[in-house]
């Protein structure tokens, strides 16, 4: 079924059951690990890291606001990937 302006309207329960793999598990991802983050523990977003295969950098001194308090460091996470997109 589709709406007025020729989108695909999907629901809930079918969109769970979708049929297309997420993004995570077929393209290139980073993770960033705030080594000093006391609301989501290191240890667990290193697990993420890993369960996504994703380039894991850690950042010893970061904190669970990194893209506020390690500025230069969250950019050149993001600029590695971008310096390899065709």
């Amino acid at each position: 079924m589709t709406d007025n302006y020729g989108f695909e309207i999907v629901s809930g329960v079918e969109h769970l059951r979708s049929r297309h793999t997420p993004a995570w598990r077929s393209k290139p991802s980073w993770m960033l690990v705030a080594a000093k983050d006391r609301t989501i523990n290191p240890d667990l977003e290193r697990w993420y890291a890993t369960r996504a295969h994703s380039h894991e950098v850690e950042d010893s001194g970061a904190s669970h606001a990194v893209y506020i308090s390690r500025t230069k460091e969250v950019a050149a996470v993001i600029a590695e990937p971008a310096s390899h997109a065709r």
